[in-house]
């Protein structure tokens, strides 16, 4: 698993990834534990369009991740920004991946169960995804679903069925490159290849829309509970995961204090 990030670092990576000026990583992610994150803590640090959207969850469990990864990515991009965080110009496509208009600062955001996974990179297309190894059993019988046909000829040739671990995986990894692209779930999972050239996960594609760039991927150690996967659109030589406590992330932006009165 990584190790803790203090809020000090969490300061210095996120303005170096916003104008890569201290020559550190250009790709990182943050693995950030939300089991004690309560609502009333940042819930007014989002949009009144984000409240409104918080608010219509029917479920508890899902409206705090919600909460808490909209909390955490305004926070992060108002240290970007030097801005308040409901007042980040952040963005979304038709297709709805998150953006800052005429910024290299990329991003990318996923949840699951107790964690909030954030990929954060500089002039480079990112995309994560965060599933609960629970979800193996979602999984089963979807190879035709999730594997392209070269994948499944390479399937047919060993004597092992795939476990529905390894179909998580692949789903986690194939998930991860389509929000990188901004495609979500729109881009059908059997239309590209997930194929291992040592320790990068490469991307070999059948359409036009993976083809633009030299889409890479990576599994993170997210420890024994998650499984999750980082894609860029370029290989990535240096790139780091670490887990950050959401009070360092939230308290940077003064969530943990009481707006001030105008």
């Amino acid at each position: 698993m990584p190790p803790p990030f203090s809020q000090t670092e969490f300061i210095h990576l996120v303005r170096s990834l916003a104008s890569l000026d201290s020559g550190g990583a250009p790709v990182a992610v943050l693995a950030i534990p939300i089991r004690d994150f309560e609502v009333s803590h940042a819930a007014r640090f989002l949009t009144q369009e984000e409240q409104d959207r918080a608010a219509r969850f029917m479920f508890a469990a899902d409206r705090r991740r919600f909460v808490a990864a909209m909390a955490c990515l305004r926070s992060i991009l108002s240290v970007a920004c030097d801005t308040a965080p409901a007042m980040a110009p952040l963005k979304r496509t038709d297709l709805g991946k998150p953006y800052l208009p005429d910024s290299a600062f990329q991003f990318n955001v996923s949840h699951a169960g107790d964690v909030v996974l954030i990929g954060l990179a500089h002039a480079v297309a990112i995309g994560v995804d965060l599933e609960p190894r629970s979800a193996e059993t979602r999984v089963t019988g979807l190879a035709r679903a999730i594997l392209s046909a070269t994948e499944l000829r390479r399937l047919s040739n060993s004597p092992d069925a795939p476990s529905s671990l390894s179909l998580l995986r692949t789903w986690t990894r194939k998930e991860a490159v389509s929000k990188a692209i901004g495609l979500g779930l729109s881009l059908p999972f059997p239309s590209f290849d997930i194929i291992e050239s040592g320790s990068t996960l490469m991307v070999e594609a059948h359409q036009s829309a993976l083809r633009q760039n030299p889409w890479t991927c990576c599994d993170l150690d997210l420890g024994p509970s998650y499984i999750g996967a980082v894609a860029t659109a370029a290989p990535v030589p240096h790139r780091m995961t670490a887990f950050v406590d959401w009070r360092h992330i939230i308290g940077l932006a003064g969530a943990l204090r009481k707006p001030t009165k105008p």
